[in-house]
């Protein structure tokens, strides 16, 4: 259970850092 939850955390770690890079980039090379 705890294993688990950890792990779906971390995935959703790693789709928020891959969100705000796709999300950011546009604005920043403006």
């Amino acid at each position: 259970m705890l294993a688990m939850l950890l792990r779906n955390s971390v995935e959703f770690m790693v789709l928020y850092i891959v969100f705000a890079t796709v999300y950011y980039s546009p604005l920043a090379s403006r």
